[in-house]
């Protein structure tokens, strides 16, 4: 698991040579130097200002120029994030599903998404608890519209419902009635923040002052950035001052939930009803609730003034939630396969070092096989989580987790011997039954470690990896052991038939 030896000498020669060159080179910028100096000296004064002028101008130029390029002025273009397009998120998708990743829902978004742009409809996504009265919301704003689709999108069980409706000015709208806010609490799921992504505006329906889990579901909303309308339904049942208070506490309770001029608050009662007093034939008097028509002209106004923005900003801000909604779900699916693939790597690699343990018959034959197979070990790995891995790198990890692997080796076999009394007859063996136990322990802990250090670092840090490694080496030791004792026997088992 050490650089080879005559790598380290040709190594070694080269340092030597080259400061040798060094030096050459050293006296002869010292002689040219003076030579410089003493003819400046004897030139006249003006050239020897504009020399050091000339030479002064440079410093400055040069000290400047690697200023900037060391710490650039923030928002520059060296300091700029890489926009996400839809060509390399699609070229991403290809890769990885040529490596076996489930791309299925990303590519689904995608798709989701041409169709939406091919259709032109202007899509709004609506929110809010039941008893706010969402349904008649619907009614109320879109008479006649058509229930167009009912879907579980997201693998959710939650019902996701669109309405097609027609503006008076002519614009189609598309409703997406989403029920993301459950009855208890309020908050607002994935499926719910998935939609309001797809969409070109939201709007959070409410009947009352926000409570703790509606404002939350505010909050979440406003991170989306879409243009945004809060309704304040069945307004009805207020007096003008009470409705006028509570207008003004949701205007403070938006504005702490990080609303700005992108949110519009209206007033509407989608289901009024006025109180009507029958008189009965018996001369008695009855008083009931009779409907009236909808108040939603405010809301409808302020869908209108949300339509007739930007059209092709609109289209910009819904496309770029969409590829990162995409995006998310390609991150989450190759987290997936990274973590399945990589439990593979090391249940294989460990199975390998422990028959590579029984089957080395020469002193010294075992670490050769076990340095061979942990150099591969190593890169597997890092080609899984993309990582480019230096020769240097691995061995100097490799180097690292050897240290502790001299230290920890009496004990592990010592534990190995124990563990495999359990197994009748293998007391005649067991030499070679411990070291492909202890292997086996070393092996598992060894793609542990490198796997959690690739997945929260993104590269190979031999240090940290090499820390983790003697951390998992005894963790759980007895129940790893015990688990290793029985791959050894049933291998040795297997080797011996």
């Amino acid at each position: 698991m050490t650089l080879d030896r005559h790598l380290r000498i040709v190594l070694a020669i080269a340092i030597v040579i080259g400061l040798v060159l060094l030096l050459v080179a050293m006296l002869m910028l010292t002689e040219s130097a003076l030579e410089v100096w003493h003819r400046l000296r004897s030139a006249p004064r003006w050239v020897m200002a504009l020399w050091l002028g000339v030479i002064g101008f440079l410093t400055l130029g040069t000290g400047w120029a690697v200023w900037r390029l060391l710490f650039p002025k923030k928002g520059s273009l060296a300091a700029a994030p890489e926009a996400l397009t839809e060509e390399a998120l699609a070229e991403r998708i290809e890769r990885a599903g040529e490596l076996g990743v489930d791309v299925d829902g990303a590519r689904r978004e995608l798709a989701l998404l041409a169709e939406r742009r091919a259709a032109g409809d202007f899509r709004i996504a609506l929110f809010g608890e039941i008893s706010t009265g969402k349904s008649a919301v619907i009614r109320a704003l879109l008479p006649g519209a058509d229930d167009i689709d009912v879907s579980a999108r997201g693998g959710s069980t939650g019902e996701v419902t669109d309405y097609r409706w027609v503006s008076p000015a002519g614009d189609r709208l598309i409703v997406t009635d989403v029920p993301g806010l459950h009855e208890a609490g309020g908050q607002l799921d994935a499926l719910a923040r998935d939609e309001a992504l797809r969409a070109h505006g939201v709007v959070f329906v409410c009947d009352n002052d926000l409570t703790r889990g509606q404002y939350d579901a505010v909050r979440a909303l406003r991170d989306v950035e879409r243009p945004m309308i809060v309704a304040l339904n069945k307004v009805d049942r207020f007096s003008d001052e009470v409705r006028a208070q509570l207008l003004h506490s949701l205007r403070k309770r938006i504005a702490t939930a990080g609303g700005d001029d992108d949110v519009e608050l209206v007033a509407i009662s989608a289901a009024p009803m006025e109180p009507v007093i029958r008189r009965l034939p018996d001369g008695s008097e009855e008083k009931t609730l009779r409907p009236m028509t909808p108040w939603v002209d405010e809301l409808a106004d302020a869908l209108q003034r949300m339509m007739d923005r930007d059209p092709v900003l609109m289209e910009e801000l819904r496309d770029a939630s969409v590829f990162v909604l995409a995006r998310r779900q390609l991150d989450s699916a190759e987290a997936g396969f990274r973590e399945q693939r990589s439990e593979e790597l090391v249940r294989g690699y460990t199975r390998k070092a422990m028959v590579g343990a029984l089957a080395a018959v020469a002193p010294g034959t075992d670490v050769l096989i076990q340095g061979y197979l942990g150099a591969n070990f190593v890169r597997e790995l890092c080609e899984l989580y993309g990582v480019s891995a230096r020769d240097i790198d691995v061995q100097q990890f490799l180097k690292l987790s050897q240290t502790h692997i001299g230290k920890a080796m009496p004990l592990l076999m010592a534990i190995g011997g124990n563990a495999l009394k359990a197994f009748p007859g293998a007391g005649t063996v067991a030499g070679g039954l411990m070291h492909a136990v202890a292997y086996g322990l070393i092996f598992d802990a060894l793609g542990r470690s490198l796997t959690r250090t690739l997945n929260e670092t993104g590269r190979l840090r031999p240090a940290p990896a090499a820390s983790l490694f003697r951390k998992h080496l005894s963790e759980n030791l007895e129940k790893r052991t015990a688990r290793m004792a029985k791959l050894a026997w049933d291998a040795r088992r297997k080797n011996a038939d």
